[in-house]
């Protein structure tokens, strides 16, 4: 199913059963790449990918949504917003790992400049890493400023969780400020404020 407003954008795959729901100026949802994926994308140049890419299978009951206004446009480059389920949804290749029933969740503006900021749950590809990754959630909330690797990552292994709570306001080029739990059984990571 889609349903999406102006120059929106929402992606599913017939037979997938996915849900993908965009509003807003610039804005991308797509869920495919398994069944029963959802993905919810409301702000402005927000983004949000839930299972894989179009040509996989297997990812299957992922949720993400990016609720928040970014500065830069969605591009296939910098990975700002909410993505659950598989690797390839970032682009790496290699091993990249499937994943199903993860949850990404990113509430909050990314400044412009940044990369790879928001909530990433999933398969150990996600991050460049190797390893499926299921039944992982990630939640970002607050707002990213310039630099990359800000926000929740919750990948490979299973049951992890990652929560950020708070803004991130650090100077151009700064990095690593975010909440990561992976390659292991029942890790949670957290940072509020």
């Amino acid at each position: 199913s889609l349903v999406h407003d102006g120059n929106a954008t929402a992606t599913t795959t017939s037979g997938e059963y996915g849900l993908a729901i965009a509003y807003g100026d610039g804005v991308s949802a797509t869920a495919e790449g398994g069944t029963g994926n959802y993905a919810l994308a409301d702000g402005t140049n927000a983004e949000a990918a839930a299972g894989g890419t179009a040509s996989t299978t297997g990812n299957d009951f992922n949720s993400a949504i990016d609720i928040g206004n970014n500065t830069d446009p969605v591009s296939a480059d910098d990975h700002n917003g909410a993505y659950a389920g598989s690797g390839n949804l970032t682009g790496d290749s290699g091993d990249n790992g499937s994943g199903s029933y993860n949850t990404a969740i990113d509430i909050g503006n990314n400044a412009s400049g940044t990369f790879d900021d928001g909530a990433h749950a999933g398969a150990g590809g996600l991050e460049g890493l190797g390893d499926d990754g299921n039944a992982n959630f990630a939640i970002d909330m607050g707002n990213n400023s310039n630099g990359w690797g800000q926000g929740a990552v919750a990948v490979g292994g299973d049951g992890n969780s990652a929560s950020y709570l708070g803004n991130i306001d650090v100077a151009n080029g700064s990095n690593g400020h975010f909440a990561y739990a992976g390659f292991g059984d029942g890790n949670i990571a957290n940072v509020v404020g």
